[in-house]
Protein backbone atom coordinates (compact mmCIF):
# COMPACT_ATOMS: atom_id res chain seq x y z
CA UNK A 1 0.00 0.00 0.00
CA UNK A 2 2.90 2.35 0.68
CA UNK A 3 4.39 1.61 -2.73
CA UNK A 4 0.98 2.24 -4.26
CA UNK A 5 0.97 5.68 -2.61
CA UNK A 6 4.47 6.33 -3.95
CA UNK A 7 3.40 5.44 -7.50
CA UNK A 8 0.32 7.68 -7.23
CA UNK A 9 2.48 10.53 -5.90
CA UNK A 10 5.03 10.14 -8.69
CA UNK A 11 2.33 10.20 -11.36
CA UNK A 12 0.57 13.13 -9.71
CA UNK A 13 3.87 14.98 -9.31
CA UNK A 14 4.68 14.72 -13.02
CA UNK A 15 1.18 15.73 -14.08
CA UNK A 16 1.10 18.51 -11.49
CA UNK A 17 4.35 20.05 -12.71
CA UNK A 18 3.22 20.14 -16.33
CA UNK A 19 -0.25 21.45 -15.46
CA UNK A 20 1.39 24.03 -13.21
CA UNK A 21 3.58 25.15 -16.09
CA UNK A 22 0.50 25.68 -18.27
CA UNK A 23 -1.24 27.61 -15.48
CA UNK A 24 1.92 29.67 -14.94
CA UNK A 25 1.80 30.91 -18.52
CA UNK A 26 -1.65 32.35 -17.85
CA UNK A 27 -0.64 33.68 -14.41
CA UNK A 28 2.38 35.53 -15.83
CA UNK A 29 0.15 37.32 -18.33
CA UNK A 30 -2.16 38.49 -15.55
CA UNK A 31 0.68 39.57 -13.26
CA UNK A 32 2.43 41.48 -16.04
CA UNK A 33 -0.75 43.53 -16.51
CA UNK A 34 -0.87 44.25 -12.77
CA UNK A 35 2.79 45.27 -12.62
CA UNK A 36 2.32 47.49 -15.66
CA UNK A 37 -0.68 49.16 -14.05
CA UNK A 38 1.03 49.69 -10.68
CA UNK A 39 4.68 50.28 -11.56
CA UNK A 40 6.31 50.14 -15.00
CA UNK A 41 5.48 48.56 -18.37
CA UNK A 42 6.82 45.03 -18.43
CA UNK A 43 6.26 42.47 -21.18
CA UNK A 44 5.59 38.90 -20.03
CA UNK A 45 8.83 36.94 -20.05
CA UNK A 46 8.98 33.63 -21.93
CA UNK A 47 7.95 30.76 -19.70
CA UNK A 48 10.73 28.54 -18.38
CA UNK A 49 10.65 25.36 -16.29
CA UNK A 50 13.97 25.04 -14.45
CA UNK A 51 15.09 21.44 -13.78
CA UNK A 52 15.32 22.18 -10.05
CA UNK A 53 11.67 23.28 -9.99
CA UNK A 54 10.64 20.19 -11.94
CA UNK A 55 12.43 17.91 -9.47
CA UNK A 56 11.00 19.82 -6.51
CA UNK A 57 7.43 19.51 -7.81
CA UNK A 58 7.70 15.78 -8.41
CA UNK A 59 9.42 15.27 -5.05
CA UNK A 60 6.64 17.11 -3.21
CA UNK A 61 4.05 14.89 -4.89
CA UNK A 62 5.98 11.73 -3.97
CA UNK A 63 6.55 12.71 -0.33
CA UNK A 64 3.00 13.92 0.34
CA UNK A 65 1.40 10.87 -1.28
CA UNK A 66 3.77 8.41 0.41
CA UNK A 67 3.31 9.88 3.87
CA UNK A 68 -0.46 10.00 3.30
CA UNK A 69 -0.40 6.28 2.49
CA UNK A 70 1.42 5.25 5.66
CA UNK A 71 -1.54 5.36 8.04
CA UNK A 72 -3.98 3.51 5.70
CA UNK A 73 -1.23 0.96 4.99
CA UNK A 74 -0.74 0.44 8.71
CA UNK A 75 -4.51 -0.03 9.15
CA UNK A 76 -4.56 -2.54 6.28
CA UNK A 77 -1.74 -4.49 7.94
CA UNK A 78 -3.72 -4.68 11.21
CA UNK A 79 -6.85 -6.02 9.50
CA UNK A 80 -7.84 -9.45 10.82
CA UNK A 81 -8.29 -11.94 7.96
CA UNK A 82 -11.29 -13.75 9.42
CA UNK A 83 -13.25 -10.53 10.04
CA UNK A 84 -12.31 -9.17 6.63
CA UNK A 85 -13.53 -12.33 4.88
CA UNK A 86 -16.79 -12.26 6.83
CA UNK A 87 -17.27 -8.56 6.15
CA UNK A 88 -17.22 -7.75 9.88
CA UNK A 89 -15.06 -4.82 10.89
CA UNK A 90 -16.20 -4.31 14.45
CA UNK A 91 -16.17 -0.77 15.86
CA UNK A 92 -13.34 0.45 13.59
CA UNK A 93 -15.58 2.16 11.03
CA UNK A 94 -17.67 4.28 13.33
CA UNK A 95 -15.73 4.08 16.57
CA UNK A 96 -13.69 7.25 16.11
CA UNK A 97 -13.02 9.12 19.35
CA UNK A 98 -14.55 12.43 18.30
CA UNK A 99 -14.39 13.87 21.82
CA UNK A 100 -10.62 13.53 21.95
CA UNK A 101 -10.31 15.06 18.47
CA UNK A 102 -12.62 17.91 19.47
CA UNK A 103 -10.51 18.62 22.57
CA UNK A 104 -7.30 18.55 20.54
CA UNK A 105 -8.88 20.91 18.01
CA UNK A 106 -9.78 23.32 20.81
CA UNK A 107 -6.22 23.25 22.14
CA UNK A 108 -4.78 23.94 18.67
CA UNK A 109 -7.28 26.79 18.27
CA UNK A 110 -6.01 28.39 21.48
CA UNK A 111 -2.39 27.96 20.34
CA UNK A 112 -3.33 29.58 17.03
CA UNK A 113 -4.82 32.56 18.88
CA UNK A 114 -1.71 32.87 21.07
CA UNK A 115 0.55 32.87 18.00
CA UNK A 116 -1.56 35.59 16.35
CA UNK A 117 -0.90 37.87 19.34
CA UNK A 118 2.88 37.70 19.01
CA UNK A 119 4.61 40.93 17.96
CA UNK A 120 4.44 41.36 14.20
CA UNK A 121 7.64 40.92 12.24
CA UNK A 122 8.21 43.20 9.23
CA UNK A 123 8.64 41.38 5.97
CA UNK A 124 7.39 37.91 6.92
CA UNK A 125 4.63 37.03 9.35
CA UNK A 126 5.76 33.49 10.21
CA UNK A 127 3.59 33.48 13.33
CA UNK A 128 0.55 34.52 11.27
CA UNK A 129 1.04 31.77 8.69
CA UNK A 130 1.65 29.18 11.41
CA UNK A 131 -1.47 30.36 13.25
CA UNK A 132 -3.49 30.04 10.03
CA UNK A 133 -2.21 26.50 9.46
CA UNK A 134 -3.04 25.46 13.04
CA UNK A 135 -6.48 27.03 12.71
CA UNK A 136 -7.25 24.91 9.64
CA UNK A 137 -6.06 21.78 11.47
CA UNK A 138 -8.13 22.71 14.53
CA UNK A 139 -11.34 23.01 12.52
CA UNK A 140 -10.52 19.80 10.66
CA UNK A 141 -10.30 17.97 13.98
CA UNK A 142 -13.74 19.12 15.12
CA UNK A 143 -15.37 17.97 11.86
CA UNK A 144 -16.20 14.42 13.18
CA UNK A 145 -18.05 15.97 16.13
CA UNK A 146 -19.93 18.32 13.82
CA UNK A 147 -20.91 15.39 11.56
CA UNK A 148 -22.24 13.46 14.55
CA UNK A 149 -24.16 16.45 15.92
CA UNK A 150 -25.53 17.28 12.48
CA UNK A 151 -26.65 13.70 11.92
CA UNK A 152 -28.41 13.56 15.28
CA UNK A 153 -29.88 17.02 14.76
CA UNK A 154 -31.60 16.15 11.50
CA UNK A 155 -33.04 12.81 12.66
CA UNK A 156 -36.41 14.37 13.41
CA UNK A 157 -36.48 16.05 10.00
CA UNK A 158 -35.49 12.88 8.13
CA UNK A 159 -38.22 10.93 9.90
CA UNK A 160 -40.73 13.15 8.16
CA UNK A 161 -38.90 12.86 4.82
CA UNK A 162 -38.59 9.93 2.44
CA UNK A 163 -36.40 6.84 2.94
CA UNK A 164 -33.59 8.30 0.80
CA UNK A 165 -33.00 11.05 3.38
CA UNK A 166 -33.03 8.58 6.30
CA UNK A 167 -30.67 6.13 4.61
CA UNK A 168 -28.20 8.89 3.70
CA UNK A 169 -28.35 10.29 7.24
CA UNK A 170 -27.68 6.90 8.77
CA UNK A 171 -24.70 6.20 6.54
CA UNK A 172 -23.28 9.69 7.18
CA UNK A 173 -23.15 8.92 10.89
CA UNK A 174 -21.86 5.36 10.47
CA UNK A 175 -19.04 6.33 8.11
CA UNK A 176 -17.54 9.23 10.07
CA UNK A 177 -14.04 7.77 9.72
CA UNK A 178 -14.24 8.00 5.93
CA UNK A 179 -16.42 11.10 5.62
CA UNK A 180 -14.44 13.11 8.18
CA UNK A 181 -11.28 13.67 6.07
CA UNK A 182 -13.39 14.43 2.98
CA UNK A 183 -15.51 17.03 4.77
CA UNK A 184 -12.33 18.46 6.33
CA UNK A 185 -10.66 18.89 2.93
CA UNK A 186 -13.82 20.42 1.50
CA UNK A 187 -14.14 22.69 4.55
CA UNK A 188 -10.52 23.85 4.21
CA UNK A 189 -10.95 24.78 0.53
CA UNK A 190 -14.20 26.58 1.27
CA UNK A 191 -12.74 28.34 4.33
CA UNK A 192 -9.76 29.63 2.37
CA UNK A 193 -12.04 30.94 -0.37
CA UNK A 194 -14.37 32.61 2.15
CA UNK A 195 -11.48 34.15 4.10
CA UNK A 196 -9.89 35.57 0.96
CA UNK A 197 -13.22 37.00 -0.21
CA UNK A 198 -13.74 38.66 3.19
CA UNK A 199 -10.18 40.01 3.10
CA UNK A 200 -10.59 41.39 -0.43
CA UNK A 201 -13.97 42.94 0.36
CA UNK A 202 -12.53 44.47 3.55
CA UNK A 203 -9.62 45.81 1.50
CA UNK A 204 -12.03 47.16 -1.13
CA UNK A 205 -14.22 48.84 1.51
CA UNK A 206 -11.15 50.39 3.13
CA UNK A 207 -9.74 51.65 -0.16
CA UNK A 208 -13.08 53.13 -1.24
CA UNK A 209 -13.41 54.93 2.11
CA UNK A 210 -9.80 56.14 1.89
CA UNK A 211 -10.29 57.44 -1.66
CA UNK A 212 -13.54 59.21 -0.78
CA UNK A 213 -11.92 60.88 2.22
CA UNK A 214 -8.51 61.83 0.83
CA UNK A 215 -9.01 62.38 -2.91
CA UNK A 216 -11.49 65.24 -2.94
CA UNK A 217 -10.03 67.37 -5.71
CA UNK A 218 -12.31 67.65 -8.72
CA UNK A 219 -9.56 67.25 -11.32
CA UNK A 220 -6.04 65.82 -11.26
CA UNK A 221 -3.35 66.75 -13.78
CA UNK A 222 -0.01 65.05 -14.44
CA UNK A 223 2.43 64.19 -17.26
CA UNK A 224 1.29 61.37 -19.53
CA UNK A 225 4.27 59.27 -18.45
CA UNK A 226 3.53 59.68 -14.73
CA UNK A 227 1.12 56.73 -14.39
CA UNK A 228 2.80 54.28 -16.74
CA UNK A 229 6.53 54.48 -16.01
CA UNK A 230 9.14 55.50 -13.50
CA UNK A 231 9.44 58.94 -15.07
CA UNK A 232 11.11 62.12 -13.78
CA UNK A 233 8.99 64.29 -16.05
CA UNK A 234 7.42 67.28 -14.26
CA UNK A 235 4.77 69.87 -15.04
CA UNK A 236 5.67 73.20 -16.71
CA UNK A 237 6.33 76.16 -14.37
CA UNK A 238 3.54 78.32 -15.82
CA UNK A 239 0.89 75.63 -15.27
CA UNK A 240 0.19 76.27 -11.58
CA UNK A 241 -0.35 80.08 -11.81
CA UNK A 242 -2.22 79.60 -15.10
CA UNK A 243 -4.74 77.21 -13.52
CA UNK A 244 -5.09 79.38 -10.41
CA UNK A 245 -6.20 82.31 -12.61
CA UNK A 246 -9.00 80.34 -14.27
CA UNK A 247 -12.40 81.73 -13.15
CA UNK A 248 -13.82 78.26 -12.46
CA UNK A 249 -11.00 77.21 -10.13
CA UNK A 250 -11.23 77.66 -6.36
CA UNK A 251 -7.82 76.31 -5.28
CA UNK A 252 -4.83 74.41 -6.64
CA UNK A 253 -2.48 72.08 -4.77
CA UNK A 254 0.91 71.43 -6.38
CA UNK A 255 2.32 67.99 -5.51
CA UNK A 256 5.98 66.98 -5.74
CA UNK A 257 7.13 63.40 -5.14
CA UNK A 258 10.71 62.13 -5.00
CA UNK A 259 12.54 59.10 -3.63
CA UNK A 260 15.02 59.64 -0.80
CA UNK A 261 17.12 57.34 1.34
CA UNK A 262 15.79 57.03 4.88
CA UNK A 263 17.80 54.80 7.21
CA UNK A 264 19.40 53.24 4.14
CA UNK A 265 16.00 52.37 2.65
CA UNK A 266 14.22 54.08 -0.27
CA UNK A 267 11.04 55.93 0.75
CA UNK A 268 8.79 58.43 -0.97
CA UNK A 269 9.03 62.08 0.08
CA UNK A 270 6.10 64.28 -0.89
CA UNK A 271 5.92 68.07 -0.78
CA UNK A 272 2.53 69.72 -1.24
CA UNK A 273 0.63 72.85 -0.32
CA UNK A 274 -0.60 71.60 3.03
CA UNK A 275 -2.63 74.78 3.62
CA UNK A 276 -4.72 74.14 0.51
CA UNK A 277 -4.98 70.46 1.38
CA UNK A 278 -6.17 71.21 4.92
CA UNK A 279 -8.98 73.49 3.66
CA UNK A 280 -10.20 71.36 0.79
CA UNK A 281 -9.28 67.74 1.55
CA UNK A 282 -7.98 65.62 4.40
CA UNK A 283 -5.77 62.79 5.60
CA UNK A 284 -7.07 59.96 7.75
CA UNK A 285 -4.86 60.26 10.83
CA UNK A 286 -4.50 57.67 13.56
CA UNK A 287 -5.06 60.40 16.13
CA UNK A 288 -6.53 63.87 15.76
CA UNK A 289 -8.68 65.78 13.30
CA UNK A 290 -7.16 66.23 9.86
CA UNK A 291 -7.27 70.03 9.49
CA UNK A 292 -5.88 70.61 13.00
CA UNK A 293 -3.01 68.12 12.59
CA UNK A 294 -2.05 69.52 9.17
CA UNK A 295 -2.19 73.13 10.40
CA UNK A 296 0.05 72.24 13.33
CA UNK A 297 2.49 70.56 10.95
CA UNK A 298 2.65 73.77 8.87
CA UNK A 299 3.27 75.96 11.90
CA UNK A 300 5.83 73.66 13.57
CA UNK A 301 7.46 72.56 10.28
CA UNK A 302 7.02 68.89 11.12
CA UNK A 303 6.61 65.95 8.77
CA UNK A 304 3.61 63.66 8.39
CA UNK A 305 4.23 59.95 7.77
CA UNK A 306 2.11 57.08 6.50
CA UNK A 307 1.16 54.14 8.68
CA UNK A 308 3.24 51.83 6.48
CA UNK A 309 6.38 53.88 7.17
CA UNK A 310 5.58 54.05 10.88
CA UNK A 311 5.24 50.26 11.09
CA UNK A 312 8.26 49.67 8.88
CA UNK A 313 10.64 51.71 11.05
CA UNK A 314 8.76 51.51 14.38
CA UNK A 315 7.96 55.23 14.49
CA UNK A 316 5.14 57.13 16.16
CA UNK A 317 3.82 60.66 16.45
CA UNK A 318 6.26 62.90 18.32
CA UNK A 319 9.39 60.94 17.34
CA UNK A 320 12.20 62.80 15.60
CA UNK A 321 13.56 61.75 12.22
CA UNK A 322 16.62 62.87 10.27
CA UNK A 323 16.30 63.20 6.50
CA UNK A 324 19.22 63.59 4.06
CA UNK A 325 19.15 66.83 2.01
CA UNK A 326 21.60 68.44 -0.44
CA UNK A 327 22.57 70.80 2.42
CA UNK A 328 23.07 68.00 4.94
CA UNK A 329 20.88 66.20 7.50
CA UNK A 330 17.53 67.80 8.29
CA UNK A 331 15.99 66.83 11.64
CA UNK A 332 12.31 67.27 12.34
CA UNK A 333 9.52 65.79 14.42
CA UNK A 334 6.67 63.56 13.26
CA UNK A 335 3.50 65.64 13.41
CA UNK A 336 1.06 62.82 12.65
CA UNK A 337 0.63 59.31 11.28
CA UNK A 338 -1.98 58.85 8.54
CA UNK A 339 -3.50 55.83 6.84
CA UNK A 340 -2.37 55.45 3.24
CA UNK A 341 -2.85 52.65 0.71
CA UNK A 342 -1.10 54.22 -2.26
CA UNK A 343 2.45 53.04 -1.52
CA UNK A 344 3.88 49.76 -0.26
CA UNK A 345 7.12 51.23 1.10
CA UNK A 346 5.93 54.22 3.07
CA UNK A 347 5.56 57.95 2.55
CA UNK A 348 6.68 61.19 4.22
CA UNK A 349 4.65 64.35 3.56
CA UNK A 350 5.74 67.93 4.27
CA UNK A 351 4.72 71.40 3.19
CA UNK A 352 6.14 72.27 -0.23
CA UNK A 353 7.84 75.30 1.31
CA UNK A 354 10.05 72.96 3.38
CA UNK A 355 10.86 70.90 0.30
CA UNK A 356 11.92 74.03 -1.60
CA UNK A 357 13.98 75.28 1.34
CA UNK A 358 15.95 72.11 2.13
CA UNK A 359 15.97 70.25 -1.19
CA UNK A 360 15.89 73.29 -3.54
CA UNK A 361 13.16 71.54 -5.50
CA UNK A 362 10.37 73.73 -6.87
CA UNK A 363 9.11 71.24 -9.47
CA UNK A 364 5.68 69.62 -9.30
CA UNK A 365 4.53 66.21 -10.58
CA UNK A 366 0.79 66.40 -9.99
CA UNK A 367 -1.68 69.21 -9.65
CA UNK A 368 -4.91 68.78 -7.65
CA UNK A 369 -7.59 71.21 -8.81
CA UNK A 370 -10.58 72.22 -6.67
CA UNK A 371 -13.44 73.85 -8.57
CA UNK A 372 -15.94 76.43 -7.42
CA UNK A 373 -19.47 75.33 -6.64
CA UNK A 374 -21.72 74.39 -9.56
CA UNK A 375 -18.77 74.06 -11.97
CA UNK A 376 -18.81 70.98 -14.22
CA UNK A 377 -15.54 69.00 -13.89
CA UNK A 378 -15.78 67.50 -17.37
CA UNK A 379 -16.21 70.92 -19.00
CA UNK A 380 -13.24 72.37 -17.10
CA UNK A 381 -11.19 69.30 -17.95
CA UNK A 382 -11.81 69.93 -21.66
CA UNK A 383 -10.57 73.51 -21.23
CA UNK A 384 -7.41 72.30 -19.48
CA UNK A 385 -6.73 69.73 -22.18
CA UNK A 386 -7.22 72.30 -24.93
CA UNK A 387 -4.86 74.78 -23.27
CA UNK A 388 -2.10 72.52 -21.87
CA UNK A 389 -2.82 68.90 -22.74
CA UNK A 390 -1.56 68.56 -26.31
CA UNK A 391 1.04 71.30 -25.97
CA UNK A 392 2.85 69.75 -22.99
CA UNK A 393 1.70 66.12 -23.18
CA UNK A 394 -0.37 66.36 -19.99
CA UNK A 395 -3.27 64.26 -18.76
CA UNK A 396 -6.24 65.71 -16.86
CA UNK A 397 -8.70 63.32 -15.26
CA UNK A 398 -11.79 63.91 -13.18
CA UNK A 399 -12.17 62.54 -9.66
CA UNK A 400 -14.81 60.04 -10.78
CA UNK A 401 -12.65 58.65 -13.58
CA UNK A 402 -9.54 58.51 -11.37
CA UNK A 403 -11.38 56.54 -8.69
CA UNK A 404 -12.64 54.12 -11.32
CA UNK A 405 -9.06 53.62 -12.56
CA UNK A 406 -7.92 52.80 -9.03
CA UNK A 407 -10.69 50.24 -8.51
CA UNK A 408 -9.99 48.66 -11.92
CA UNK A 409 -6.35 48.17 -10.89
CA UNK A 410 -7.54 46.81 -7.55
CA UNK A 411 -9.74 44.22 -9.24
CA UNK A 412 -6.94 43.31 -11.65
CA UNK A 413 -4.55 42.77 -8.74
CA UNK A 414 -6.77 40.21 -7.01
CA UNK A 415 -7.92 38.38 -10.12
CA UNK A 416 -5.23 35.71 -9.74
CA UNK A 417 -6.30 35.10 -6.13
CA UNK A 418 -9.80 34.13 -7.18
CA UNK A 419 -8.39 31.79 -9.82
CA UNK A 420 -6.22 29.98 -7.27
CA UNK A 421 -9.17 29.59 -4.91
CA UNK A 422 -11.22 27.98 -7.68
CA UNK A 423 -8.43 25.46 -8.19
CA UNK A 424 -8.69 24.55 -4.49
CA UNK A 425 -12.44 24.07 -4.89
CA UNK A 426 -11.92 21.77 -7.88
CA UNK A 427 -9.52 19.65 -5.81
CA UNK A 428 -12.14 19.48 -3.03
CA UNK A 429 -14.78 18.45 -5.59
CA UNK A 430 -12.59 15.57 -6.73
CA UNK A 431 -12.09 14.54 -3.09
CA UNK A 432 -15.85 14.33 -2.49
CA UNK A 433 -16.36 12.34 -5.71
CA UNK A 434 -13.57 9.96 -4.74
CA UNK A 435 -15.05 9.38 -1.27
CA UNK A 436 -18.50 8.66 -2.67
CA UNK A 437 -17.07 6.27 -5.27
CA UNK A 438 -15.24 4.37 -2.50
CA UNK A 439 -18.41 4.36 -0.40
CA UNK A 440 -20.37 2.83 -3.28
CA UNK A 441 -17.77 0.13 -3.84
CA UNK A 442 -17.95 -0.81 -0.16
CA UNK A 443 -21.76 -0.83 -0.18
CA UNK A 444 -22.34 -2.87 -3.31
CA UNK A 445 -24.13 -5.61 -1.38
CA UNK A 446 -26.12 -3.07 0.58
CA UNK A 447 -27.20 -1.28 -2.61
CA UNK A 448 -28.01 -4.66 -4.19
CA UNK A 449 -30.26 -5.55 -1.27
CA UNK A 450 -32.02 -2.17 -1.56
CA UNK A 451 -32.69 -2.93 -5.21
CA UNK A 452 -33.85 -6.46 -4.39
CA UNK A 453 -36.47 -5.29 -1.89
CA UNK A 454 -37.92 -2.76 -4.32
CA UNK A 455 -35.68 0.35 -4.49
CA UNK A 456 -35.64 1.89 -7.96
CA UNK A 457 -32.57 3.27 -9.72
CA UNK A 458 -33.71 6.89 -9.16
CA UNK A 459 -34.02 6.14 -5.44
CA UNK A 460 -30.44 4.82 -5.34
CA UNK A 461 -29.26 7.96 -7.16
CA UNK A 462 -31.21 10.06 -4.68
CA UNK A 463 -29.56 8.39 -1.66
CA UNK A 464 -26.06 9.18 -2.93
CA UNK A 465 -26.98 12.75 -3.89
CA UNK A 466 -28.57 13.36 -0.49
CA UNK A 467 -25.37 12.10 1.15
CA UNK A 468 -23.39 14.53 -1.04
CA UNK A 469 -25.84 17.27 -0.02
CA UNK A 470 -25.18 16.52 3.66
CA UNK A 471 -21.42 16.72 3.04
CA UNK A 472 -21.93 20.09 1.35
CA UNK A 473 -24.04 21.46 4.20
CA UNK A 474 -21.59 20.34 6.90
CA UNK A 475 -18.62 21.61 4.89
CA UNK A 476 -20.33 24.98 4.52
CA UNK A 477 -21.19 25.29 8.22
CA UNK A 478 -17.66 24.53 9.40
CA UNK A 479 -16.03 26.32 6.43
CA UNK A 480 -17.97 29.53 7.11
CA UNK A 481 -16.88 29.55 10.76
CA UNK A 482 -13.28 28.68 9.90
CA UNK A 483 -13.22 31.24 7.05
CA UNK A 484 -14.40 33.98 9.41
CA UNK A 485 -11.56 33.41 11.89
CA UNK A 486 -9.06 32.86 9.08
CA UNK A 487 -10.03 36.22 7.58
CA UNK A 488 -9.25 37.91 10.91
CA UNK A 489 -5.75 36.42 10.73
CA UNK A 490 -5.32 37.53 7.13
CA UNK A 491 -6.49 41.09 7.79
CA UNK A 492 -5.10 41.93 11.21
CA UNK A 493 -1.97 39.74 11.40
CA UNK A 494 -0.59 38.55 8.05
CA UNK A 495 -1.57 41.56 5.96
CA UNK A 496 -0.45 44.10 8.55
CA UNK A 497 2.90 42.39 9.11
CA UNK A 498 3.52 42.00 5.37
CA UNK A 499 2.37 45.42 4.11
CA UNK A 500 1.87 47.59 7.20
CA UNK A 501 -1.73 48.46 6.28
CA UNK A 502 -4.61 48.54 8.75
CA UNK A 503 -7.80 47.44 7.02
CA UNK A 504 -11.37 47.93 8.17
CA UNK A 505 -13.02 44.56 8.71
CA UNK A 506 -16.08 44.08 6.52
CA UNK A 507 -18.15 40.90 6.41
CA UNK A 508 -20.27 40.91 3.23
CA UNK A 509 -23.66 39.39 4.17
CA UNK A 510 -24.11 37.96 0.68
CA UNK A 511 -21.15 35.64 1.22
CA UNK A 512 -23.34 33.38 3.39
CA UNK A 513 -25.75 32.71 0.53
CA UNK A 514 -23.06 32.62 -2.16
CA UNK A 515 -20.83 30.21 -0.23
CA UNK A 516 -23.83 27.98 0.58
CA UNK A 517 -24.85 27.76 -3.07
CA UNK A 518 -21.22 27.11 -4.03
CA UNK A 519 -20.82 24.38 -1.39
CA UNK A 520 -24.08 22.62 -2.27
CA UNK A 521 -23.49 22.96 -6.02
CA UNK A 522 -19.96 21.58 -5.71
CA UNK A 523 -21.08 18.67 -3.51
CA UNK A 524 -23.98 17.69 -5.77
CA UNK A 525 -21.80 17.96 -8.86
CA UNK A 526 -19.22 15.74 -7.15
CA UNK A 527 -21.93 13.24 -6.22
CA UNK A 528 -23.58 13.02 -9.63
CA UNK A 529 -21.25 10.48 -11.26
CA UNK A 530 -20.92 8.28 -8.15
CA UNK A 531 -24.72 8.30 -7.95
CA UNK A 532 -24.98 7.18 -11.57
CA UNK A 533 -22.41 4.47 -10.85
CA UNK A 534 -24.43 3.25 -7.86
CA UNK A 535 -27.59 2.99 -9.94
CA UNK A 536 -25.76 0.91 -12.59
CA UNK A 537 -24.58 -1.78 -10.15
CA UNK A 538 -25.59 -5.21 -11.42
CA UNK A 539 -28.19 -6.60 -9.03
CA UNK A 540 -27.22 -10.28 -9.42
CA UNK A 541 -23.51 -9.64 -8.88
CA UNK A 542 -24.16 -7.42 -5.87
CA UNK A 543 -26.18 -10.04 -3.96
CA UNK A 544 -24.58 -13.21 -5.34
CA UNK A 545 -22.83 -13.77 -1.97
CA UNK A 546 -26.16 -13.65 -0.17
Amino acid sequence: FTIEGLVIGTTGGFLGVFMGALLARWVVQILSKTVTALYVPIPPAPLSLPPALFIEGVLIGVLVSTFSALFPAWQAARLKPREAMEGVFGPEEGGIDHRRLFTLGGVLGLISYALSQWPMVWGFSWNGYLAAGLLLIAFSLIVPTVILLFSKGIRFITKQAGPSWRLAQGHLEQAIRRNGPTVSAFMAALAMMISVVIMIESFRTTVVFWIDQTIQSDILGFPASYMVSDSDETLPEELLPGIENMPSVKAVDGYRSRIISFRDEPVELVGRDLGVHAKNSRYLFQYGESAAVIQRAIEQQTVLISEVLANRFHLKEGDHVTLPTPEGPFSTAIGGVFFDYGTDGGKLVMDRGLLKKHWHDSEIDVVAIYLKDNEQPEAVREQLLARWGNKHGLVFTTQTHFKKEIMDIFNQTFLITYALEWIAMIVALLGIANTLFVSILERRREIGIFRAIGASKPQVVRVVLVEAFYIGVIGHIVGLACGFFLSLLLIFVINKASFGWTLQFYFPPTIILHSFLLAIGTALLAGYFPARKAAQIDLKEAIAYE
